[in-house]
């Protein structure tokens, strides 16, 4: 991934990406821009036909932005906000080598493919277990799953590729979630790291 001092050198990630939402009614696809401050902050812009939509976390609150005004998100999505940061896979593995999650192996699985992947399971901040399917080979994170929402009844699978460097840091510039039927195929565009921010990009109130 470029090492642990590459890891614990971003500060901000800025990513411009396709979406493309497949779902029961058909094919949706939009641009969208993705704002990361580590390690608590994160701010989501969307262009889609019923006009902007934003969602931010300032490190404590969630909040949504569209054309009918600014609302704050409910305890639940805050919390969901959290969660979606202590799962992001640089935290996740800085966390790990640091002990502030509990990491342990579990049998090698295969992908779609049939390729053997390692697995590790990382638990603990109160989000349940995730688990990372690592490239033996290239050493890169291919995999991530974990149970979600409400109750932990939805389970995730998000799987990474097309890794290229960007600042010594190996990013992945394509991705795809499943939730059961549903499935988010993201493709990165543009992508800087360390890039500085406005801190009122991640705020309710300078939306």
């Amino acid at each position: 991934m470029g090492g642990l001092d590459a890891l614990r050198g971003v500060k901000t990630v800025v990513a411009k990406q396709t979406v493309t939402n497949m779902t029961r009614d058909g094919v949706m696809t939009n641009g969208t821009t993705s704002y990361i401050q580590y390690p608590d902050k994160f701010r989501v812009e969307a262009g889609t036909a019923f006009g902007e939509l934003v969602s931010g976390f300032d490190g404590t609150t969630a909040w949504t932005k569209d054309p009918r005004g600014t609302s704050e998100a409910p305890r639940e999505a805050t919390a969901e906000a959290q969660s979606n940061l202590d799962r992001d896979v640089i935290r996740l593995l800085l966390a790990g080598k640091d002990g502030a999650m509990d990491v342990r192996r579990l049998p090698d699985q295969r992908d779609a493919p049939g390729e053997l992947q390692q697995a590790l399971e990382f638990s603990g901040r109160g989000i349940g277990s995730v688990v990372l399917l690592i490239d033996p080979k290239s050493f890169r994170v291919t995999k991530e799953t974990f149970a979600a929402g409400r109750g932990g009844q939805a389970l995730v699978e998000e799987t990474f590729s097309d890794y290229r460097p960007v600042d010594g840091v190996q990013m992945a510039f394509a991705a795809e979630r499943r939730i059961g039927p549903i499935s988010i195929k993201r493709r990165v565009t543009e992508l800087t790291i360390n890039r500085p921010l406005d801190p009122l990009l991640f705020s309710k109130s300078g939306t």
